[in-house]
């Protein structure tokens, strides 16, 4: 019989579809799965550069406020005289801050109670007074005579209203330090001096500001404390005077021009 060529590989092409047919289930179901593709954690986490980046707050310690200073408060004896009998009825307290124990601070209502001691008790000068005034973030003291000084404890500044005015006596004659010294009549005015009887003494300043954070001076104000370093104080209320406060790190000294002054010997101690 004669086959057609023709008819022969017709044939051949069906069998080879039925033969996929029948293989193509088996082949699918040995075929791994595909997974989808995981994203890298580390790429995961990166934002867009341009966003700020979140970070967890700092811890801090729960029973002290971040930015509080450590003050630790000491008392000490406080000589006004030459003798050890010559003392405050009362232990005088200076603050140390931040554990630096070398550099005492007052409390600004102390430091008031002091100047009117000095001033009225050992100043003789009964008509002086000093009241203290709190003013959001700063300290007022005001003078008798309506002179103020201002502590800024928020930009670390002292501002006298007028320095002359403050600092003076209440019994001097006129506004100037000039007529306040030796050489005055039994009327308080200057003997050396001439001037118009309708003009006046009186020299009125400006505004004065001590900038105390441009030279590395800083006060505290914290706990209803306000706090300035013995040293400033001195500096500018009590050293125009001639007088001062020291402090040897075991007690408080009152000093003028006669605490090393042995009379005895009539020459000063070393």
């Amino acid at each position: 019989m004669r086959i057609n060529h023709k008819t022969r590989w017709l044939s051949m092409l069906l069998a080879f579809m039925l033969l996929l047919t029948c293989t193509a289930p088996a082949l699918a179901e040995q075929a791994p799965p595909v997974q989808a593709e995981q994203a890298d954690p580390a790429q995961s986490e990166q934002t867009d550069p341009a966003q700020p980046k979140e970070t967890e707050p700092a811890q801090t310690d729960e029973t002290q406020p971040a930015g509080a200073h450590s003050i630790v408060e000491k008392s000490y004896t406080f000589y006004i005289g030459k003798t050890a009998d010559d003392t405050l009825n009362q232990e005088f307290p200076l603050y140390f801050i931040d554990g630096v124990d070398d550099l005492p601070y007052v409390e600004i209502t102390d430091w008031a109670k002091l100047l009117y001691f000095i001033n009225t008790e050992m100043n003789s000068d009964p008509g002086y007074g000093l009241d203290v005034h709190y003013q959001d973030d700063a300290v007022v003291l005001e003078r008798e005579n309506s002179y103020t000084l201002t502590f800024d404890f928020v930009n670390d500044r002292l501002v006298f209203l007028d320095y002359d005015g403050f600092m003076h006596n209440s019994n001097d004659t006129a506004l100037i330090d000039l007529v306040s010294e030796a050489g005055t009549d039994e009327n308080g005015n200057a003997e050396l001096i001439w001037r118009d009887k309708k003009s006046s003494f009186d020299r009125y300043g400006d505004e004065m500001t001590v900038d105390l954070a441009a030279n590395g001076i800083h006060m505290v104000f914290q706990d209803e404390g306000c706090y300035v370093p013995l040293q400033t104080l001195n500096d500018f209320t009590l050293l125009p005077s001639l007088i001062g406060v020291v402090f040897n790190g075991q007690a408080l000294f009152f000093a003028n021009d006669t605490l090393f002054y042995d009379y005895n010997a009539g020459d000063y101690t070393e």
